[in-house]
């Protein structure tokens, strides 16, 4: 006689299988195909879906609780915080963190871990939570207890609260993220640190609070990570000093730490260099970079304080490079213009170069660097007084560049119009003497934040009567009010037939 329970799991299997047929009906209801498929390629299965389906399906048999049980990735972000987009904040206040999910003592991580079978490979633990300290150690014991191989968490504590020493000396983990929310976490001292991730290849910490006069410049060395390959330091308070050379350092990401004064990296295989928001801002305080990477292939150096000293050495196999500082509202003093030139001098030999609004000004005080490497330039521009004589600047020396982007800021779209020799078209002819050498090779032209103003006008009909091998120019429309678009419209056709009349063969215009 069939019982209820037996009914009920026989309905539930049933159902199952007919999700897996695509709600057609089995020509065999009766035979259980899913449940002969081997263990590997279930798991596959298993992991597209929410860990919420997973677990309710172990009910079903012994077969899928045991799958269950050895599943190798458990993603837990789905059950406890399902408001993905308040979680994703990188910083939060305490009355919004009070809003995240507690886990209690019976939490279901902590359940699903003890019921593991002991052999069975745990891949990957991921989970997002607000919770106490020792409940935090507690779920990280058990995971490194399971010799969990990738472990990625989200939290959100009451306090401040300490990295667990067993993360240092698990020799399973190769793969440790951890970004605190909200108030940030502390790191054991450096003596102990140096001792531990024997095993890791990778490595995220955010939010770390350093102690008073906390230093890495003895951590990240050749002695310490032997196998670790990439690194992220996002937002640490209080550190002032670090220096990396891990022997196999392939990718390094820091950013916001704004505290820091000197940056020393020496890795002999960095290929990637992503630096944005830090340094100390204060221009009474020294700061120093050095950098050698002789196999660095990519760096991006982005909202940076200007370092008053800027060693680059062995950079042959640079390639790309984006720049960019944070300045004042005062402006640049003269006194950091220096700077800024050696450190574009030592990526001056790349062949794709990114540069923001304020490396633009400045570019027409600095010293005489060429680009002749260059191949792809973007720039970012706001067709004021000091981007337009920065502009012809760096436009006459990178004679090569084949492909330019003008990235047009939104916050001077209002002073476009101030400096009135741009407006007049003998300006643009003069000007077109300067990088000449620019205009016989650029085959690529694209403006973002295009508004059809005079100045960008003079600019786009100098390009079509002088850039002997342009083949296609893109007009990216800045904003406009959706209600002007037949204004608009006409407008675009006035300017193709204006550029049409300017040339007998046009390039590709394409406006977007």
């Amino acid at each position: 006689m069939e019982t209820r329970s037996s009914k009920r799991r026989n309905l539930l299997l049933k159902e199952a299988k007919r999700e897996v047929w695509g709600g057609y009906s089995n020509p065999d209801d009766d035979v259980d195909r899913i449940s002969d498929l081997p263990d590997e390629l279930l798991h596959q299965i298993l992991l597209l879906l929410p860990i919420k389906c997973v677990a309710q399906g172990s009910v079903l048999s012994k077969r899928w609780r045991s799958l269950w049980n050895s599943l190798p990735d458990l993603d837990f972000t789905s059950l406890l915080l399902p408001n993905k987009a308040r979680t994703r904040s990188s910083s939060l206040s305490s009355e919004v963190s009070k809003s995240w999910p507690f886990i209690d003592e019976m939490d279901p991580i902590s359940n699903v871990l003890a019921r593991r079978e002991k052999s069975c490979m745990l891949r990957r633990l991921r989970f997002c939570a607000r919770l106490s300290f020792t409940r935090l150690n507690g779920l990280i014991r058990s995971a490194i207890r399971n010799n969990v191989q990738e472990l990625d968490i989200e939290v959100t504590t009451d306090d401040h609260f300490n990295l667990p020493r067993c993360i240092l000396t698990s020799e399973s983990l190769k793969v440790f993220k951890l970004k605190s929310c909200y108030p940030g976490f502390h790191l054991p001292p450096s003596s102990i640190l140096t001792d531990g991730f024997r095993s890791l290849r990778l490595l995220s910490l955010s939010l770390i609070v350093f102690r008073k006069h906390f230093s890495l410049h003895d951590l990240f060395t050749d002695t310490s990570f032997p196998l670790l390959n990439k690194l992220s330091l996002d937002t640490c308070f209080g550190l002032e000093h670090v220096r990396f050379s891990c022997p196999s350092l392939r990718e390094l990401a820091l950013q916001k730490c704004f505290d820091l004064r000197s940056l020393e990296i020496a890795s002999a295989k960095l290929e990637t260099l992503r630096v944005k928001s830090c340094l100390d801002a204060n221009f009474e305080i020294e700061s120093q970079v050095y950098i050698n990477g002789p196999k660095l292939h990519n760096i991006e150096w982005e909202d940076n304080a200007i370092a008053s000293a800027v060693t680059f050495e062995n950079l042959d196999a640079l390639h790309q490079a984006s720049i960019g500082f944070y300045v004042a509202d005062e402006g640049m003093p003269a006194s950091e213009i220096s700077h800024v030139s050696k450190l574009l001098a030592g990526v001056s030999h790349v062949s794709c170069l990114v540069l923001d609004c304020k490396c633009v000004e400045v570019n027409k005080n600095l010293a005489n660097h060429p680009f002749h490497n260059v191949k792809s330039l973007e720039l970012g521009i706001g067709f004021t007084k000091r981007d337009l004589k920065g502009l012809s600047y760096i436009l006459s020396k990178a004679p090569s560049v084949q492909n330019l982007t003008l990235q047009v800021e939104e916050n001077k779209a209002q002073s476009r119009e101030l400096w009135g020799p741009a407006r007049d078209p003998i300006y643009w002819e003069n000007q077109a003497q300067l990088f000449k050498p620019f205009l016989k090779h650029v085959k690529f032209v694209k403006i973002n934040g295009f508004v059809e103003s005079e100045v960008e006008i003079c600019f786009v009909i100098l390009l079509i009567k002088h850039a002997q091998n342009l083949q296609k120019l893109v007009l990216r429309s800045g904003y406009y009010n959706p209600r002007d678009l037949q204004l608009r419209e006409k407008s675009r056709k006035h300017l193709k037939d204006l550029f049409t009349h300017v040339s007998s063969s046009p390039p590709q215009i394409v406006f977007e």
